[in-house]
Parts: C-alpha cells; sequence; structure tokens
C-alpha cells in the first residue's frame, strides 16, 4: 500500500487528502492471490482497506501478515464484519496489530463437529477490513507501504 498526501489551498482552507494504494498481492498456490485496496481519507480521518481473495478452489483458512510504517499510519481496527469469512461462518479468528503491522489469522471449520465450513472459489471475495488513520498531517505526498510479509510478524 503506499500512502500519498496531496495539500492544496482552497481560499484560506486547506484540504488535505490521504490515498492508500495497494502495491502488493500475495499468491499461494493452486490459483488463490490475495490483495489489499486502495482507500483514501482526508486531513486525519481514517479510511477502510480491504483485504481481498481470488480463489479457483473452496477456502478451509488463511494467514495474512502486513508490514507497514507506523510512524506514518497507524492500523485501529481489524474487522470480518460483512465479509465472506464472516458469512461463510469462520469458527476461529485471530486477529493482532502489532508494532509495525499487523496479521489475521481464520480457520473455518475448526470445531466439533466439522462440517465443512469454506469460503468458496471466487474473485473479489472481501475477507477482512483494515481501519487506517494517517499519522500525521504533512506539507508534501508521502508514501507508506503497506506489504504482505513472511517470517517477520509474530506467529498468528
Amino acid at each position: 500500500m503506499c500512502l500519498s498526501v496531496t495539500m492544496a489551498s482552497l481560499r484560506s482552507i486547506q484540504l488535505i487528502v490521504v490515498t492508500f494504494v495497494c502495491t502488493s498481492i500475495a499468491y499461494a498456490g493452486g490459483g488463490q492471490s490475495m490483495s489489499i485496496s486502495s482507500a483514501t481519507a482526508q486531513g486525519l480521518s481514517s479510511a477502510t482497506m480491504s483485504v481481498t481473495l481470488d480463489s479457483t478452489a473452496p477456502t478451509e483458512g488463511y494467514v495474512v501478515a502486513v508490514a507497514y510504517d507506523d510512524s506514518q499510519t497507524t492500523v485501529s481496527n481489524i474487522s470480518t464484519a460483512g465479509t465472506a469469512t464472516e458469512s461463510n461462518s469462520a469458527e476461529l479468528v485471530v486477529t493482532e496489530i502489532l508494532t509495525g503491522g499487523f496479521t489475521i489469522g481464520v480457520v473455518l471449520d475448526a470445531e466439533d463437529p466439522f462440517d465443512g465450513h469454506t469460503i468458496p472459489a471466487g474473485t473479489g471475495q472481501t475477507l477482512a477490513n483494515i481501519t487506517v488513520t494517517p499519522g500525521a498531517v504533512v506539507t508534501e505526498e508521502t508514501d507508506v507501504s503497506f506489504d504482505f510479509e513472511d517470517g517477520t510478524l509474530n506467529s498468528p
């Protein structure tokens, strides 16, 4: 993800626009891929980015680890409400906001009786929504990368 901040003067009022743009996509085997959507916020207002899944087979679970520069922005909430994760009755959802990143771990069918909960194959399926807030108002465009990371953020 990139965090771009543009400042434009409108008479005596200043308008700050913050844009979060996805720069990375994670590929898993078997035709599965995850991405993070773009988002825009003004000033220090929050914005929501979505983690999405494209898959050619049912998904039984997933782990997402994303790193970012927390001196430039913060993640304040990770939610699966209203997503494919929730609508397909995920039984175990663990989210954690860490210094410089966040993790999401999901198992769709974790409890007895094991009755085959999965996220069916499909494209653009939202797995989670991430609330992001710029850390400061800046006077020039600033990029903050949100990248999928392996082996650096805890053990979700």
